[in-house]
């Protein structure tokens, strides 16, 4: 999770970058995000020990709660190379947050059931967030472009992952307290926090709620100063220091809740938090060890199946992510987002009739689940059920307006059906709703070739260039629509460029050499169409 801080000015979100400050104190540089230009999904989850109780007088109902979808969920960094940073302003179009979901907020509270009295529930809770995260382009006030990358928490949900029972500290005898659920392990004094630290621990775990996190901290090491093994209290404070990315001291102190743990299924709830730590850190081996030494304690851990699933997604490792996400589906059949997530492996696995079944099964557990349509979409899509594809893309616009990728997806199933005045439009909304990805551009540029427009097909092309300059293909349809605007020797230029760049076996050169051929003698290409001889049907093809 990431620190996020927001002020609202005129309309416009300012981000704090606390990465950006500027080189020159005396002169602040402002910078503008006009487009999204990429976006992954993935899953974080976060798990922590909540405990209700029912001591006589002593009566508790807790409850837990999660919001995304505000810009308190979202960040842009912005940063120079070698870490320069750009400038201390970042403002974004409104059109990002339409394309983004900005501000659809999605939450829940969970209410944790109170005990039979004389006992006391220590509830493990997991919030799973579905975050976005890519590119986006960014304007300066002197009209200077840079990329900035962004994450925003999307969607939360909350799940009970196991409830353990002991009895109330005056009641113990010489038990030691009594286990339950999932799991097994004797509870001791430690597992029930001392009457001194209970409401400190309920006043800091408000704070952390309230986003915080730094007053939460303070209240945790209070609480620590009390009850030096604490690892509820270590855990609660790793969870915030994981919130402000300092991650070090968040390791440390899951380590310390490892140590103190009072059971099974809080230690291996401290290893699952460890794990996704180091994840985080990028240390995806150690993260792997922790989810697996979490999985080891606890079987049936239905959230280490998931983070570690989530791990070997990041490592390429689809056979291992799928097998995981199955049995974590095993343990929680209504989770929406694991279909989703194991849809994403079968994908990578080419098994695409499988990741549609998956894809299907999230739409039925959550009929107003854009995500899945539009997923679903794009498979269709890619095995030619043109039909299907339109369908799909229709309802996640009928579930979302301003889904500028399903306008995208649309428009580039359009063209390649031929529609291109459907195509155009989609696009170009795609594009108003701050979509600026460089395939849209050269989706929107062929269509405007094919139409014979030449002048913003030249537009659109060259904007795709400068997106991805890699796009080597494109110099040749960008001469093409030179010839339209009546610009021989941009055409010559363009045809040049891409003989000397493109691979010897490409299958434009021979239609490039013939255009080249006819423009150098100031004649009329001959032969095919007269002005697009070979226009994909795919342009990233």
């Amino acid at each position: 999770m990431r620190q996020r801080i927001s002020l609202i000015l005129t309309g416009l979100l300012l981000f704090s970058l606390s990465a950006c400050k500027p080189t020159n104190p005396g002169i602040t540089t402002s910078w503008r995000v006009v487009q999204l230009l990429s976006q992954q999904e993935q899953i974080e989850s976060i798990t922590e020990v909540r405990t209700v109780r029912h001591c006589g007088p002593i009566v508790e109902q807790k409850a837990i709660s999660c919001i995304a979808g505000t810009s308190n969920e979202l960040s842009f960094n912005l940063g120079g190379s070698g870490g320069v940073s750009l400038g201390a302003e970042l403002t974004m179009d409104a059109s990002i947050g339409n394309a983004l979901g900005l501000n659809r907020e999605s939450g829940e509270q969970l209410e944790l059931p109170i005990p039979p009295d004389g006992s006391v529930y220590h509830y493990i809770v997991t919030t799973e967030y579905r975050v976005l995260n890519g590119e986006a382009l960014a304007r300066s006030s002197s009209g200077e472009e840079r990329n900035a990358t962004y994450t925003f928490q999307a969607t939360c949900t909350l799940r009970i992952e196991s409830v353990e029972e002991d009895t109330c500290p005056q009641m113990a005898g010489n038990t030691g307290g009594e286990t339950g659920g999932e799991t097994s392990g004797e509870a001791t004094p430690e597992a029930t926090p001392t009457p001194d630290t209970t409401a400190m621990l309920d006043q800091a775990n408000q704070l952390y709620q309230q986003g915080q996190f730094s007053e939460a901290i303070n209240v945790y090491a209070q609480v620590l100063e009390i009850d030096p093994k604490n690892a509820i209290a270590y855990n609660q404070r790793g969870n915030a220091y994981r919130q402000l990315e300092q991650y070090d001291l968040c390791i440390n102190d899951y380590t310390q809740a490892i140590q103190n743990a009072s059971s099974q299924a809080e230690s291996a709830t401290y290893y699952a938090n460890r794990g996704a730590a180091f994840a985080l850190q990028g240390d995806l081996q150690r993260a792997l060890e922790d989810f697996t030494q979490a999985i080891t304690i606890n079987p049936n851990f239905a959230r280490a199946y998931e983070s570690r699933a989530a791990v070997y997604q990041q490592l390429g490792m689809f056979d291992a992510m799928v097998a995981d996400y199955s049995a974590f589906l095993s343990l929680k059949p209504d989770s929406v987002n694991a279909y989703l997530q194991r849809a994403q492996g079968y994908e990578h696995l080419g098994d695409l009739q499988a990741a549609i079944q998956d894809y299907t099964q999230a739409t039925s557990l959550q009929p107003d689940d854009a995500s899945a349509y539009f997923n679903r979409g794009q498979l269709y899509q890619q095995l030619g059920d043109f039909a299907s594809a339109r369908t799909d893309y229709d309802r996640v616009l009928q579930l979302d307006p301003n889904h500028a990728r399903a306008y995208f997806a649309r428009g580039s199933l359009a063209y390649q059906q031929g529609d291109y005045g459907t195509a155009i439009s989609d696009l170009s909304r795609a594009l108003d709703l701050g979509y600026g990805n460089p395939d849209v551009y050269a989706y929107r540029g062929l269509a405007y070739l094919q139409q014979q427009q030449g002048a913003p097909a030249v537009d659109d092309l060259t904007q795709t260039l400068n997106l991805a300059p890699e796009r080597i293909d494109l110099y040749f349809y960008r001469a093409q629509a030179y010839v339209l605007t009546e610009d021989p020797k941009a055409a010559i230029e363009d045809l040049s460029t891409f003989l000397q760049l493109a691979p010897a076996d490409s299958p434009l050169r021979p239609e490039a050499e013939k255009l080249l051929a006819a423009l150098r003698k100031s004649e009329p290409a001959t032969g095919g169409s007269p002005i697009v001889p070979a226009t994909p049907v795919t342009p990233n093809k």
